[in-house]
């Protein structure tokens, strides 16, 4: 396979993840865990794996700027598995107060990266890529494809059954079955041009510098900015160079792909990270124990005692984990340095992240547990529920059916990304939302 590709990654990294909340209202959504790697990480490290040398992260606010530059620094823990041994990370320093989600889109930001990276990218393609998609996407087949036809754009293309209602939360491409030409692009809709949705992988030619300079696209720019003040990559760029004929295909893809966006999606990408979908992410320092894949400090801290936990379906489980005896985990994933206690039962692709603790004779059920939250002894969190972090459910206390629940102090940042306060739990100094 080539390993040396003319290709640079372009990452917009400016959302707030709110489909997500509670999980992301502290940390960005591209580093929250999912079977215990950072989602982002576990994305790069398949792309650069592949042979993408250089990644440009359009980083937009405070903590998606540090938080981002603090966990990937300059690109350094990538190097080792790399086939040129080369991996480089920038991130966008435009004013960040131009460049909020009310002010700008992900074509922005796309725009000011190859004009400002110009330099960086030399006569490089662009690979546009969202921060919360995990993919086995072939990239010697894509980028083959890509260059056969001679395209300006390619797009990554996944296809759904057409009732399937997830569909409709996707930007759809209609294409020539035998060509490939894309005829037409439609962003989220009702009515879903073909059973094929955008994965928002997409693979630019250098010539899109010259294309964007052009009187009609840079006029077509111009008028949507001007309407809508912002300028988005599916509603608005692939759209309009479609709509103007430019050399725009389809690249359909065979194997596994996922939005995580949403607490559905999130369990549904978890389940099928355990049972093998991506077999690319790495799982250094583990160790198989029966059904389950055991960090080898969890074995060192636990030793023979790990005999007393019953490991069903397929289990991750972190580094300096404690778990009690009696104690049954299926199908889930258990964040580093939690703990659980006696006879729990935790099941139906259920993660907790890291510092997570579950007492004694607790019951989880297809669920999440935010970062530092406690379940206290004898509680139950039922299927479809979602804790933030730094919670304390005390004892006894039943967390319902898709209940989200975070702490008091993000009630205004929950109501503003337009979710109903349903109740106040004074006894958790915690709020439950929908």
């Amino acid at each position: 396979m080539t390993s040396n590709y003319d290709i640079t990654a372009i990452v917009p990294l400016g959302g707030g993840g709110t489909r997500l909340y509670p999980l992301t209202v502290n940390t960005p959504k591209h580093l929250i865990p999912i079977a215990n790697r950072a989602l982002f990480h576990a994305a790069a490290e398949h792309w650069a794996s592949q042979g993408v040398k250089t990644f440009i992260f359009g980083v937009t606010g405070f903590d998606n700027r540090v938080q981002s530059y603090q966990f990937f620094g300059h690109g350094g823990r990538f190097k080792s598995f790399a086939p040129s041994g080369e991996v480089d990370f920038y991130y966008a320093n435009y004013e960040d107060r131009d460049y909020r989600d009310d002010k700008k889109g992900s074509a922005d930001v796309f725009l000011w990266s190859l004009d400002k990276y110009r330099g960086i990218m030399g006569n490089n393609h662009a690979l546009l890529i969202n921060g919360d998609n995990l993919s086995n996407t072939s990239l010697e087949d894509f980028y083959e494809s890509h260059r056969r036809r001679k395209a300006l754009l390619t797009i990554a293309v996944k296809g759904l059954e057409l009732d399937d209602p997830l569909l409709r939360g996707f930007g759809t491409v209609a294409f020539d079955d035998k060509t490939m030409r894309v005829s037409d692009f439609v962003e989220k809709s009702s009515s879903p041009l073909s059973r094929y949705a955008n994965t928002a992988i997409c693979l630019f030619s250098p010539e899109i510098r010259e294309v964007l300079r052009s009187r009609e696209v840079s006029d077509g720019l111009d008028e949507i900015r001007k309407a809508k003040g912002r300028l988005d990559v599916g509603n608005d760029l692939i759209p309009l160079l479609t709509k103007l004929g430019a050399d725009v295909y389809a690249h359909p893809l065979n194997g596994s792909w996922s939005d995580v966006g949403t607490p559905h999606s999130y369990r549904t990408t978890t389940n099928d990270i355990l049972h093998g979908e991506y077999p690319h992410i790495r799982l250094g320092g583990y160790e198989r124990l029966g059904n389950a894949m055991v960090h080898r400090t969890t074995r060192k801290l636990m030793g023979d005692k790990l005999r007393r936990v019953t490991f069903e379906g397929k289990c991750i489980v972190g580094s300096n984990v404690e778990i009690g005896k009696n104690t049954v985990i299926k199908n889930s994933a258990i964040g580093a340095n939690s703990y659980i206690g006696n006879d729990v039962i935790v099941d139906g692709v259920t993660t907790l992240f890291p510092f997570a603790r579950v007492e004694n004779n607790a019951r989880l059920s297809n669920c999440v547990v935010g970062y530092n939250t406690t379940v206290g002894e004898r509680s139950s969190v039922d299927a479809g529920a979602v804790l933030g972090d730094d919670l304390y459910i005390p004892a006894d206390f039943q967390i319902g059916v898709d209940w989200r629940v975070a702490k008091a102090e993000y009630k205004d940042m929950v109501r503003g990304a337009g979710y109903t306060i349903v109740e106040d739990i004074k006894d958790l100094d915690a709020f439950l939302f929908k």
